[in-house]
């Protein structure tokens, strides 16, 4: 039977950057799709959720102290910072979630933005909230229940990542997404 793996196994004498480079990620991404997990759907009672998208560029990190001393991953994160701010990927977006429990008690204030990603109240938290999945499954959209009731129980909103996946972005593009977001929410006010 033939194999319907992306990649074969390394000819004796080929190195190992010449057998990575002849797997097809997308192919292998693909794949991992199919085995996704699926969307679960939020009742009402439970919450609410709204798509928010957090302009990267506008975080301001100073890498070189965020980054130091988080070992085997520092110089890959440092570079994702670098990257971060260059001309080609200025206008790059994390996709995440903000679901506001139900039990948040809505200000009389019907003009308030309740989706709005910053505070709507001195000392008001919020949970930042990294889907599982081994960063290869899962989405913010995967853990609508779960979250929605996280969100409910503790009565304060959670924002959920849609941090990339591997294979098309390795390790630690994941931790570098949920990096950013967490100083979003900080320079936010949180």
């Amino acid at each position: 039977m033939p194999s319907t793996r992306p990649f074969t196994q390394k000819p004796k004498g080929q190195s190992t950057n010449e057998t990575i480079d002849q797997i097809d990620f997308e192919k292998v991404a693909a794949e991992d799709r199919k085995w996704d997990l699926p969307t679960s759907q939020l009742p009402s009672d439970i919450g609410t959720y709204e798509q928010i998208s957090i302009k990267v560029s506008q975080v301001q990190i100073n890498p070189v102290e965020a980054f130091s001393g988080t070992g085997a991953a520092e110089s890959g994160l440092l570079a994702l910072s670098e990257a971060d701010h260059t001309a080609s990927s200025i206008d790059c977006k994390i996709s995440a979630e903000l679901t506001v429990p139900a039990s948040l008690k809505r200000p009389s204030d019907t003009t308030l933005d309740v989706f709005a990603c910053h505070p709507l109240a001195d000392g008001e938290k919020i949970v930042l909230y990294l889907h599982g999945g081994v960063y290869k499954f899962g989405s913010a959209a995967s853990h609508h229940v779960l979250v929605g009731q996280i969100a409910n129980h503790a009565s304060v909103c959670c924002v959920t990542i849609d941090y990339r996946l591997v294979p098309l972005h390795p390790y630690p593009a994941q931790l570098h997404d949920a990096h950013t977001v967490f100083w979003h929410l900080v320079q936010m006010g949180f």
